[in-house]
C-alpha cells in the first residue's frame, strides 16, 4: 500500500517491476498479489514492464486505487484479469479490467514531496520519496472512494479535493 516502485531493470524476457508467479502444478503455495494505492512507473521488464502476474486463479490478484504507467513495452501481463481492480489506471491498455486506459498520468520525477513520515534510522534518511502528479493530472480525484486509503505515502491525509488521487501521492 503507498508504494513507488521506479527505476528498475528486469534482465531477463518475462521480468517486471512486479512479478508473481505460481511455476508448481501441485499447488504447494497459492501466492496472491495485493497492490493498493500505488505509482508503478518508469521501470524497463522484458515483454511487461510493469506489473507481471501469471497466477492462476484471478482470486488471487487485487489491485486498487494504482497506476501502472510509463514503463516499457506492456505495462500488464496477467494470465487472469484481477478479480478486484478498482479506481486505476495505465497508460496503455493492458491492464484488463482498469477503470482508465490510455491515459496521460502527469507523473513528475521522484523526489521528496515533503509530508511528515521520515525513514531510516531515527529518521535520518529523510522523507519517502514520491512521484506526484501534475495540475492537469487525470489521476487527480479519480480514485475509488470505496478503496481509499486514509494517507498517503508521506502521511497526507486522503482525500485533499473532491475525492482520492489514483498512486501514492495525494495532491494538496
Amino acid at each position: 500500500m503507498n508504494t513507488t516502485i521506479t527505476g528498475n531493470t528486469a534482465t531477463n524476457s518475462s521480468g517486471a517491476a512486479v512479478y508473481a508467479t505460481n511455476h508448481t502444478s501441485r499447488y504447494v503455495y497459492v501466492p496472491t498479489l495485493s497492490i493498493v494505492h500505488s505509482t508503478i512507473a518508469g521501470n524497463t521488464g522484458g515483454s511487461v514492464g510493469g506489473v507481471r502476474a501469471e497466477l492462476k486463479k484471478r482470486s488471487n490478484v487485487s489491485i486498487k486505487n494504482t497506476v501502472i504507467a510509463d514503463n516499457t513495452r506492456n505495462q500488464c501481463g496477467f494470465r487472469a484479469s484481477p478479480a478486484v481492480s478498482s479506481g486505476s489506471a495505465s497508460s496503455d491498455s493492458s491492464c484488463n479490467g482498469f477503470a482508465y486506459n490510455r491515459v496521460s498520468p502527469g507523473l513528475r520525477t521522484l523526489t521528496d514531496n515533503g509530508g511528515a513520515r521520515p525513514i531510516g534510522p531515527n529518521g535520518t534518511r529523510g522523507r519517502i520519496q514520491t512521484m506526484a502528479i501534475d495540475s492537469t493530472s487525470p489521476l487527480r480525484d479519480r480514485a475509488d472512494s470505496a478503496h481509499c486509503a486514509a494517507a498517503d505515502a508521506r502521511g497526507v491525509t486522503r482525500p485533499q479535493g473532491g475525492g482520492c488521487d489514483i498512486g501514492a501521492y495525494e495532491t494538496r
